[in-house]
Protein backbone atom coordinates (compact mmCIF):
# COMPACT_ATOMS: atom_id res chain seq x y z
CA UNK A 1 0.00 0.00 0.00
CA UNK A 2 1.34 3.39 -1.25
CA UNK A 3 1.63 6.23 1.56
CA UNK A 4 0.44 9.48 0.42
CA UNK A 5 2.17 12.89 2.40
CA UNK A 6 1.81 16.40 2.65
CA UNK A 7 3.27 19.08 4.38
CA UNK A 8 1.77 21.94 5.86
CA UNK A 9 3.99 23.84 7.85
CA UNK A 10 2.51 27.36 9.78
CA UNK A 11 -0.20 29.37 9.18
CA UNK A 12 0.03 29.87 4.76
CA UNK A 13 -2.50 27.25 4.70
CA UNK A 14 -5.52 25.90 6.75
CA UNK A 15 -6.28 22.24 7.24
CA UNK A 16 -8.97 22.66 4.30
CA UNK A 17 -5.95 22.64 1.96
CA UNK A 18 -5.31 19.08 3.46
CA UNK A 19 -8.70 17.81 3.28
CA UNK A 20 -9.22 18.84 0.21
CA UNK A 21 -5.75 17.26 -1.01
CA UNK A 22 -6.99 14.21 0.51
CA UNK A 23 -10.53 14.41 -1.36
CA UNK A 24 -8.89 14.48 -4.38
CA UNK A 25 -6.28 11.81 -3.86
CA UNK A 26 -9.80 9.38 -2.99
CA UNK A 27 -11.24 10.54 -6.14
CA UNK A 28 -8.30 9.94 -8.03
CA UNK A 29 -6.48 6.57 -7.37
CA UNK A 30 -8.33 3.49 -7.31
CA UNK A 31 -5.99 1.15 -4.55
CA UNK A 32 -5.65 1.70 -1.24
CA UNK A 33 -3.41 4.13 0.46
CA UNK A 34 -2.59 5.87 3.78
CA UNK A 35 -2.45 9.36 3.59
CA UNK A 36 -0.03 11.76 6.07
CA UNK A 37 0.32 15.20 7.07
CA UNK A 38 3.40 16.22 8.10
CA UNK A 39 2.11 19.55 10.09
CA UNK A 40 2.60 21.28 13.68
CA UNK A 41 -1.57 22.31 13.54
CA UNK A 42 -3.95 19.11 13.03
CA UNK A 43 -6.78 20.75 14.21
CA UNK A 44 -9.48 20.35 11.82
CA UNK A 45 -7.93 18.06 9.48
CA UNK A 46 -10.34 14.88 8.55
CA UNK A 47 -9.92 11.45 10.76
CA UNK A 48 -8.64 9.47 8.11
CA UNK A 49 -5.56 11.54 7.39
CA UNK A 50 -2.83 10.48 9.65
CA UNK A 51 -0.58 12.92 11.57
CA UNK A 52 3.08 13.10 11.88
CA UNK A 53 3.70 15.67 14.00
CA UNK A 54 6.69 18.32 13.29
CA UNK A 55 9.06 17.77 15.80
CA UNK A 56 11.69 20.36 14.60
CA UNK A 57 12.85 23.72 13.67
CA UNK A 58 13.19 23.71 10.11
CA UNK A 59 10.80 26.21 8.31
CA UNK A 60 9.13 26.23 5.25
CA UNK A 61 9.62 23.51 2.88
CA UNK A 62 12.45 22.51 4.32
CA UNK A 63 10.46 20.03 6.31
CA UNK A 64 10.57 17.53 3.23
CA UNK A 65 13.61 16.71 4.17
CA UNK A 66 12.04 14.63 6.62
CA UNK A 67 10.38 12.26 4.12
CA UNK A 68 13.91 10.12 3.58
CA UNK A 69 13.36 9.37 7.14
CA UNK A 70 10.40 7.52 7.32
CA UNK A 71 11.43 3.89 5.26
CA UNK A 72 8.56 2.33 7.81
CA UNK A 73 5.89 3.99 5.37
CA UNK A 74 7.46 2.42 2.32
CA UNK A 75 6.76 3.74 -1.45
CA UNK A 76 5.61 7.08 -1.04
CA UNK A 77 3.57 9.96 -3.12
CA UNK A 78 4.31 13.66 -2.04
CA UNK A 79 1.99 16.34 -2.83
CA UNK A 80 2.42 20.21 -2.29
CA UNK A 81 -1.37 21.62 -1.03
CA UNK A 82 -1.55 24.20 -3.76
CA UNK A 83 -2.42 22.03 -6.90
CA UNK A 84 -5.29 20.34 -8.17
CA UNK A 85 -5.73 16.73 -9.24
CA UNK A 86 -7.93 16.34 -11.83
CA UNK A 87 -7.15 12.65 -13.04
CA UNK A 88 -5.54 9.59 -11.78
CA UNK A 89 -2.07 9.46 -10.13
CA UNK A 90 -1.83 5.98 -10.80
CA UNK A 91 1.19 7.07 -13.67
CA UNK A 92 3.08 8.95 -10.84
CA UNK A 93 3.76 5.50 -8.75
CA UNK A 94 7.37 4.33 -9.94
CA UNK A 95 9.49 1.45 -8.60
CA UNK A 96 12.61 3.89 -7.92
CA UNK A 97 12.66 7.78 -7.40
CA UNK A 98 12.09 9.90 -9.48
CA UNK A 99 10.90 13.87 -9.67
CA UNK A 100 8.32 14.96 -11.77
CA UNK A 101 9.65 18.39 -13.67
CA UNK A 102 7.78 21.63 -13.29
CA UNK A 103 6.27 22.14 -16.90
CA UNK A 104 5.28 25.79 -15.94
CA UNK A 105 9.11 26.63 -14.52
CA UNK A 106 11.45 28.21 -16.62
CA UNK A 107 14.73 26.17 -17.08
CA UNK A 108 17.03 29.13 -17.55
CA UNK A 109 16.15 29.81 -13.50
CA UNK A 110 16.14 26.23 -12.14
CA UNK A 111 18.67 24.77 -13.88
CA UNK A 112 18.79 21.91 -16.74
CA UNK A 113 19.61 19.06 -14.50
CA UNK A 114 15.94 19.74 -12.43
CA UNK A 115 14.70 16.92 -13.97
CA UNK A 116 16.34 13.45 -13.84
CA UNK A 117 14.38 10.64 -15.69
CA UNK A 118 15.77 7.25 -14.47
CA UNK A 119 13.88 5.80 -17.41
Amino acid sequence: MISILCTKWGKKYNSDYVNILHSMIRKNYEDEFNFYCYTEYANGLDKEIKVIPIDDDLETWWNKIKFFKWEELGQCLSFDLDLIIHNDISPFIKEKFHMIKCFWKDDKKIGKNYFIDPY
